[in-house]
């Protein structure tokens, strides 16, 4: 682990209203962590202590059943954070691990709340934040109290689309990974994808989709 510079802060867009002088009186309260792919960050159930903010790479946060299966809850990348209970002294309630080699930056619980004191404005944009986590959370519960597995894919698909040239084109997403994120087994999801490629709603490609047209959320 090393001090955090201004310049590694600059990475995280909380950060950057903050003047020069600023960022330099912050970076030292901040510890840069490096962790290989398929490194555990954190697990389920831990004391932390800690709030991470993703310099680069990707994060998974996940949890897992009785039995053992893994439910994903996000996927963050650059700029995002994780670990915001540790400012309640709470255990979190999802484990971490890197999707490919991530570098975080680090700050205590306590660092962390004094940096809040001292500028409102960062504590503001962290306000909005968690505000903006709750809100897909709850929607998240609601598809997931509310719809089928159907229902679910099609709300993740949708979610992850993006338009690029002319067409609407998902993330790369596997079937295990749409599997983890809506609590279904690959069997029922791709049972949901080949329903919806051969009724000409998308076209899968390269490990992405393709949506040809507004998906149905019901069959």
């Amino acid at each position: 682990m090393t001090t955090a510079t201004a310049v590694d802060l600059r990475a995280v867009p909380l950060f950057a209203t903050l003047a020069d002088g600023e960022m330099d009186a912050l970076a030292p309260l901040f510890t840069i962590r490096a962790y290989p792919k398929n490194s555990i960050i954190v697990s389920e159930g831990e004391p932390i202590g800690v709030l991470f903010f993703v310099l680069s790479g990707r994060v998974r946060l996940f949890w897992r059943d009785r039995n053992g299966e893994e439910m994903d809850l996000a996927i963050l990348a650059a700029g995002e954070n994780f670990g915001l209970q540790s400012l309640i002294g709470e255990t979190i309630l999802t484990s971490s691990i890197a999707l490919e080699p991530l570098v975080v930056a680090a700050i205590t619980s306590q660092d962390l709340e004094d940096l809040l004191v001292r500028c409102p404005a960062v504590a503001v944009c962290l306000l909005k934040e968690a505000i903006r986590v709750i809100r897909l959370l709850i929607q998240r519960a609601k598809v997931f109290s509310m719809e089928d597995v159907y229902g679910r894919v099609v709300w993740l698909l949708q979610r992850h689309a993006t338009p690029c040239d002319g067409r609407l084109i998902t993330d790369r997403l596997t079937h295990a990974d749409i599997a983890r994120r809506v609590g279904a087994t690959r069997e029922m999801v791709g049972q949901v994808l080949r329903h919806l490629a051969r009724d000409g709603y998308l076209v899968a490609g390269g490990g992405r989709f393709e949506i040809l047209k507004s998906l149905p959320r019901r069959r």
